[in-house]
């Protein structure tokens, strides 16, 4: 039980740092999240949602009240508590709103090493793992290993989505491995890429070479993570070392926006948070805010700088769009598309030719009546899926 008041403790620290600097409405808002997580919604507690009481209540009075007296009192403060429902923050619900929290401010968490900023890293079953157990776990399994990049306030727990979760499908059907890379998704795209670099480096040297080719699927930002980072490969000056790049097998974006997303509305962005998760009312406070994360996901950036950074013709690419009509004017796929992405950024389109993609035709797929969220879980999604593993 100590691991999960410490994580309860590490919480509660890190909301303090971010009272102490002045980011408004935080303190309330996980307070929030924290009271709907502990009703499940209401279903426990019909009183105020926003509210929490007791002991718990009491310590997000005290951090109100408390920041004058500076992050290492209130600290030194929040060692003596011991929570008397740490299980109930140490969930998975718990881990949505921390992901969220992550998307919006996530480069401000980082850059003032707040311990709710979440450190990138290869999980397996939820449970975190290095590179070489990643590859130790691929090498004991007989299918192809299978990495997961998840997109903008998720984690790699939220791959699950009505009762729906690609990699475990791919694992039943076609015996795949599933490894996810869990990512701070507040992050500059080319940071994340940078160290998703770094860590594939070591998780493919680990692989023996005869291994089967490793497979990747991304959704949204995670496409642009992944391209990062093999961009961050491919001009490493040590060839030899930064060649796992050309050892993958399938690459596949689902709604990866390759020319930009429709962030820039608060209203847009609360409607996709609310899409991930019914616990992700409270955020309404913060869509004000944008993180570098935010801002290279509307821009489809991938690299500092605005470059447009192709695919090499050698990789084996593919995408999925969604219109979120069925038979939708082509102005809705123009501008709308899932909601979040169009049809053309999805699939790497664009009338400049430098900005384009180059996937095969054959390689691009459309997918009608889906919004950017139902491509974790919609039939025909996991259909072309399957498809595009056997052939």
């Amino acid at each position: 039980m100590s691991k999960p008041k410490s994580e309860f403790q590490n919480d509660l620290k890190g909301l303090s740092q971010l009272s102490h600097e002045g980011i408004v409405g935080v303190v309330d808002l996980v307070e929030a999240m924290h009271q709907r997580i502990y009703s499940l919604g209401g279903l426990l507690n019909q009183g105020d949602l926003n509210k929490t009481n007791g002991l718990t209540g009491f310590i997000y009075n005290t951090i109100r009240k408390s920041t004058e007296l500076g992050i290492k009192g209130i600290n030194l403060a929040l060692a003596q508590f011991k929570p008397t429902t740490p299980h109930i923050v140490n969930s998975h619900l718990r881990h949505q709103w921390v992901a969220i929290l992550n998307g919006i401010l996530g480069d401000h968490l980082a850059a003032t090493d707040n311990p709710l900023a979440t450190i990138m890293t290869l999980t397996y079953q939820g449970q975190p793992v290095t590179p070489q157990q990643a590859a130790e776990i691929c090498q004991a399994q007989p299918g192809n290993p299978l990495l997961l990049l998840h997109g903008l306030c998720m984690n790699d727990q939220l791959w699950r989505h009505k009762l729906h979760d690609h990699g475990h499908e791919l694992q039943q059907s076609l015996g795949f491995t599933p490894i996810h890379v869990r990512y701070n998704s507040g992050l500059a795209v080319h940071q994340n890429g940078q160290q998703l670099a770094g860590i594939l480096n070591a998780f493919f040297q680990a692989l023996p070479e005869a291994s089967k080719p490793t497979q990747v699927l991304c959704h949204s930002m995670g496409g642009l993570v992944f391209r990062s980072a093999m961009t961050t490969a491919s001009q490493s000056t040590d060839a030899m070392q930064q060649n796992w790049h050309k050892k993958l097998g399938k690459l596949v974006f689902l709604g990866t926006p390759h020319n930009g997303a429709i962030l820039e509305k608060s209203g847009q962005l609360l409607e996709y948070l609310i899409s991930i998760s019914t616990y992700s009312a409270p955020f309404v406070k913060l869509t004000g805010i944008r993180s570098q994360g935010i801002k290279d996901l509307r821009e489809g950036r991938v690299v500092e700088s605005h470059e447009f950074i192709q695919l090499p013709d050698y990789l084996d690419a593919y995408a999925i769009a969604a219109s979120s009509q069925q038979q939708a004017h082509p102005l809705h796929q123009q501008l709308v598309g899932d909601g979040l992405v169009s049809i053309s950024s999805a699939l790497g389109q664009h009338p400049q030719a430098e900005k384009r993609l180059n996937l095969m035709a054959n390689h691009q797929f459309i997918v009608e009546d889906v919004g950017h969220m139902g491509l974790l879980s919609d039939p025909q999604v996991f259909k072309h899926l399957k498809q595009i593993f056997t052939d």
